[in-house]
């Protein structure tokens, strides 16, 4: 399976759809939605300044009508967003969500005072999943039995990252990347986007690419 990010703002073009039509059984789908509209638009916008947040639901719920009902989301915390979760998450719900996953940003940007504000927002949506027997069906990462659990001993030396093959990222150019953090867009100006390959000639075939990969 290859996973591929696109900007949701293509997902009605030609192109976008007939791909998804092709590869539909073959294609790890998802519209990154930053639960509700207020926290989405404050993160994820235009050149223009103009939120994303309409055109991402849109699509969103267009693809669970039409491919998949069960297509999963990826919010991101941070500490400016924290003090929402529990918003997040309950409109997430109810725009049909059935798998919904959660990633902190890795910047050194949290203080003492998060974790307090985080477990709160927690114990809420865990009260709101309860009340309404959502855990029938609902996936949410964070009240995942092995959250903060160390692997197994079947799985000791594995961890979540992807770049050991089995999340390539690939860009516009066709450039192959461990994964989508590696990119230049994760990387910023100041570090050389760490390339592995091109769709044209292969992964490993040039000599910085063989050291990258070892």
């Amino acid at each position: 399976m290859f996973m591929i990010s696109w900007s949701f703002h293509l997902y009605n073009t030609e192109k976008v759809q007939a791909y998804i039509k092709k590869n539909r059984r073959l294609l790890s789908f998802g519209i990154s939605l930053d639960g509700c509209k207020e926290l989405h638009d404050a993160c994820r916008v235009f050149s223009d300044g103009k939120g994303s947040y309409d055109i991402a639901v849109a699509a969103a719920i267009d693809y669970m009508e039409n491919y998949d009902a069960n297509v999963s989301t990826k919010m991101t915390f941070a500490p400016e967003n924290i003090e929402y979760a529990y918003d997040a998450v309950i409109n997430l719900i109810g725009l049909g969500y059935k798998v919904i996953h959660c990633n902190p940003i890795y910047e050194d940007k949290w203080n003492d005072e998060h974790p307090k504000i985080y477990y709160q927002q927690l114990k809420k949506i865990a009260d709101y999943i309860l009340d309404n027997k959502y855990y029938e069906y609902l996936f949410f990462r964070p009240f995942e039995e092995c959250a903060g659990q160390p692997n197994d001993l079947l799985h000791h030396n594995e961890n979540y990252c992807g770049s050991t093959g089995c999340m390539l990222a690939c860009d516009y150019k066709g450039d192959i990347y461990p994964c989508i953090r590696f990119m230049k867009s994760s990387l910023g100006e100041n570090v050389e986007p760490f390339k592995i390959g091109n769709v044209h000639d292969g992964i490993n075939k040039l000599p910085v690419h063989k050291e990258r990969v070892n």
